[in-house]
């Protein structure tokens, strides 16, 4: 029997490689272009780790809508305590109110919250409580005013806008809230002084002779000097002054008629008791003059003239930077 040739052969065995590599191919396209069976298990693994994706996301808070300030815990807000001064100071000129203001910057909106509550507390007809945000385009004004940049702060304001306290970064005590909440004839004097004036303090009874011609000479004196001077008159029998007396160190059972010369700066430039003159008057100011405009030891609305014990003290040291207002 012969034998094949052997060029046949491998002939043979190539074309059998290539009709495998045809099927292979075949196979593979079939593969790709016929609909997907369905594979439950994968689908579902992909939808559990987007649910978890999400979920994980969420519980970050990166997926979730932006919230409102005043719900977030992670910022300090402003919203709960809008500015409301203007409001509260004339809310308290109607009652005969003083005015507690605390300012603060975001991040101390409750920063002092118990001591402001204990002050509602004590004073709830002598004080109201307003708020001012220093962020707030409607503080601007007062932040330059009373040159305030640290927060918290608080001022406390008298029925007639004098500055009666303030208090920067430290937090007061009741005692020294106690302090601020001033007599209707001491606040006219603060207020006074904080304005940068003179002021003739005559303190008598109505009736007396003297506390009369004394006070007229006193108005007198005042119109001269074209409002550079104030004039308040404290009769012991109507008109509550203990602490302007206190103050004073005069009696509560003195009869006689006093007048004090008080220095722009608040301190107390002369005392006199009994009659006066407008030359005993103009006399006065040249003893402040003497004393650098008034700096002593000692004011009448409490503390040192050099730094006032009212108000919020200038940077210059002499004089209050606390204004009305009005």
């Amino acid at each position: 029997m012969a034998l094949l040739p052997t060029r046949r052969i491998e002939l043979n065995a190539r074309n059998v490689a290539l009709i495998l590599f045809c099927l292979a191919l075949i196979a593979a396209l079939v593969v790709f272009f016929l609909p997907r069976g369905e594979a439950p298990n994968a689908d579902r693994i992909s939808r559990s780790q987007t649910t978890s994706s999400q979920s994980a996301r969420a519980s970050r808070g990166l997926d979730e809508p932006s919230r409102p300030l005043q719900n977030r815990t992670d910022l300090a807000n402003n919203e709960d305590r809008p500015f409301n001064l203007f409001a509260k100071l004339d809310e308290a000129r109607k009652q005969h109110k003083h005015v507690l203001a605390y300012f603060f910057r975001k991040g101390d909106a409750h920063r002092w919250d118990e001591l402001i509550e204990k002050a509602k507390r004590n004073w709830p007809r002598e004080l109201v409580v307003a708020y001012v945000p220093m962020e707030d385009a409607k503080a601007q004004p007062l932040l330059r005013k009373y040159g305030l940049r640290f927060s918290p702060t608080i001022l406390v304001f008298a029925p007639n806008g004098a500055v009666t306290g303030g208090y920067i970064r430290n937090a007061p005590n009741l005692s020294m809230l106690a302090r601020t909440i001033v007599s209707e004839k001491m606040a006219e004097v603060i207020l006074s002084v904080q304005e940068k004036h003179f002021v003739f303090l005559l303190l008598g009874q109505e009736g007396d002779n003297v506390f009369q011609q004394n006070l007229q000479v006193a108005r007198n004196s005042a119109d001269e000097l074209e409002g550079m001077a104030n004039v308040v008159s404290i009769d012991r029998r109507k008109d509550e002054a203990s602490d302007i007396m206190a103050n004073l160190g005069i009696s509560q059972s003195s009869d006689a008629s006093h007048t004090y010369v008080i220095s722009p700066a608040g301190g107390l430039v002369a005392h006199f008791e009994g009659a006066i003159t407008e030359e005993t008057l103009f006399d006065s100011f040249s003893k402040v003059l003497a004393q650098k405009k008034g700096c002593g030891a000692k004011t009448v609305t409490g503390g040192s003239s050099c730094e006032p014990g009212r108000g919020v003290a200038g940077s210059g040291g002499c004089g209050a930077r606390g204004r009305s207002l009005q």
